[in-house]
């Protein structure tokens, strides 16, 4: 393989977007539709006696009043469907752990506790079992409150238009569903609209895994993304290759995951939703401008894997993403020292940042950072044909550091032969190195 391979370093960086962008629609791909609330129907309060107690009723005393049930309108259904349906909602709540396949119809706490005390339940003794019983009996006496336990969730979630409720006719509202010729058998079902987001401020009471159903396969997606980019191959760097090093390289591929992929998910949790979050594209447009930054980042991250020079007995070659271009001894005029510096206008923006800053601290943060670029230069050489074109060969990092390993192969092959170098800085003032 062709050491660097520019197919290969676009393709790595290129999964990696991919898996980010996959992983975050797939985590935030909602499933609004109206949907139904179903638990088991409230047993009626007892009436209370309002003279319990008090022999006589005492001028301005809050009393209760005892108050009719609310009556639900009543649904009776029958067939197969409803008989398995009724069967598989007892079970769970019975059982306090959704059936096989239902667990992503309660919340995934309501789901872990139910495990967690399904767990201690089971591992009770018959005198632990009887010292509960013997509780719950205490409170019922004394206080006329039934403490006994009933399981760590009471209702279940499912889409409207999913079997049996596809056979279902009724109108948005609360319903006592009873079997048919099985009247003991009920179930309270709450029939609703499809939930709405709303963006900035959305509370969805929703189990995640109910209305996000490909969250699961979210964080696969993104390892198939990472395990391409890590696996595609590194060739060995031939002896007469002069590039950057790999760690550096490494670094920049980590920089530009983490600023694109921060501003590329977060505007889906903060809209809660990934088709929403396109519909909302104007109140999102600074998140999707520093996520195109960081596509820009991974961009220079790709080019400096790929830029190299490429050692020949009578000169050398550039090799970037745009291909090769061979550079003859005898066709240089001159070679030039190079400062690459961040614009003016940049480093004032970012001490202008600083003041903006809303504590103390942040202003600090954003002055350092701020002394920091407008400190920072890039050290190069200007190669100058003797036709007037010239290149830029940048050869340390932002700190002045040595980024290109073997670089005195390169000095050495231009002072044997005799390529004039001269002692001035070309200056050059851009936020990406120009080559």
């Amino acid at each position: 393989m062709t050491y660097p391979s520019p197919a290969v370093e676009v393709s790595r960086r290129l999964f990696l977007v991919v898996g980010i962008v996959a992983a975050a629609w797939l985590g935030w791909l909602t499933d609004l539709r109206p949907y139904v609330d179903v638990s088991r129907p409230e047993h009626p309060a007892p009436a209370v006696d309002s003279s319990a107690g008090s022999g006589e009723h005492q001028p301005g005393a809050l009393v209760a009043e005892p108050r009719e049930p609310e009556q639900k309108p009543m649904l009776t259904v029958s067939g197969p469907a409803w008989d398995a349906f009724f069967f598989r909602v007892d079970q769970s709540f019975a059982k306090n752990i959704p059936v096989t396949g239902w667990e992503h119809r309660i919340t995934s706490a309501d789901l872990k506790q139910a495990r967690k005390e399904n767990a201690r339940r089971a591992a009770m003794t018959e005198n632990q079992r009887q010292d509960e019983r013997e509780s719950v009996q205490r409170v019922k006496e004394k206080y006329g409150i039934d403490t006994t336990f009933t399981g760590n969730f009471s209702r279940l979630y499912f889409q409207r238009d999913e079997p049996p409720f596809d056979t279902l006719r009724a109108d948005n509202g609360t319903y006592i569903l009873a079997l048919d010729g099985k009247p003991d058998q009920r179930l309270e079902v709450t029939l609703l609209a499809a939930h709405e987001l709303i963006p900035f401020f959305d509370v969805n009471p929703l189990p995640k895994s109910f209305i996000y159903p490909f969250r699961k396969w979210s964080l696969w997606v993104f390892g198939i993304g990472l395990g391409l980019f890590l696996l595609l191959p590194y060739p060995r760097r031939p002896a007469n290759v002069i590039a950057y090093q790999r760690w550096r390289i490494l670094l920049g591929d980590v920089a530009s995951t983490l600023l694109f992929g921060t501003f590329f998910v977060l505007p889906l949790p903060i809209i809660g939703g990934s088709v929403e979050a396109v519909t909302n594209f104007a109140l999102l447009i600074p998140f999707w401008l520093m996520a195109c930054l960081g596509l820009c980042a991974f961009y220079w991250a790709a080019h400096g894997a790929v830029y190299c020079l490429v050692m020949r007995d009578s000169g050398f070659d550039i090799r970037t993403l745009r291909g090769a271009e061979a550079f003859d001894y005898a066709d240089i005029q001159e070679i030039q020292g190079a400062l690459l510096r961040p614009p003016k206008w940049f480093v004032v923006v970012s001490f202008v940042a600083a003041l903006l800053g809303k504590s103390g601290a942040a202003r600090m943060g954003q002055t350092g950072r701020a002394l920091m670029l407008a400190g920072s230069a890039v050290n190069g050489m200007r190669v100058t044909r003797k036709d007037g074109r010239s290149r830029f060969v940048w050869v340390s990092d932002q700190m002045g550091g040595k980024a290109m390993e073997h670089l005195d192969a390169f000095v050495a092959g231009l002072e044997k032969e005799g390529v004039p170098i001269r002692d001035t800085v070309f200056p050059v003032r851009a936020l990406f190195p120009p080559s």
